[in-house]
């Protein structure tokens, strides 16, 4: 039992130093080398840090691509919409919103996908 415990409380850590890595990228813009040596000065190997870097910049780029892929969803939904009514409504919201987010998501996938 003990040893369940102690590899629930393993992945916990894990997962926690990774979202940190995700968030100093994401929303600090911090560069990959500046994270690794954050996560470095706090402790952690060198190789740790790279892994766990590389992990965070793969689940940013899923989520981001992800993003992009719904938003494709909103812009044909709206125009979808748009034609079923004849023209009458326009749901020019749904294809400016998906139009915005889809940037968002494909600018965010690229930045952080392995081939930035």
């Amino acid at each position: 039992m003990e040893t369940i415990y102690q590899d629930h409380q393993i992945e916990q850590n894990a997962t926690q130093i990774m979202n940190y890595a995700a968030t100093l990228m994401n929303e600090q813009g911090m560069s990959t080398r500046q994270v690794i040596d954050e996560l470095v000065s706090n402790g952690m190997s060198h190789n740790e840090a790279s892994g766990i870097v590389t992990a965070a910049r793969e689940a940013l780029s899923k989520g981001y691509a992800k993003l992009a892929g719904i938003s494709l969803l909103w812009i044909i939904g709206g125009i979808l919409a748009t034609a079923m009514s004849g023209g009458v409504l326009i749901f020019w919201g749904a294809v400016v919103f998906g139009i915005c987010n889809m940037i968002r998501g494909a600018y965010n996938y690229f930045k952080f996908s392995e081939r930035a």
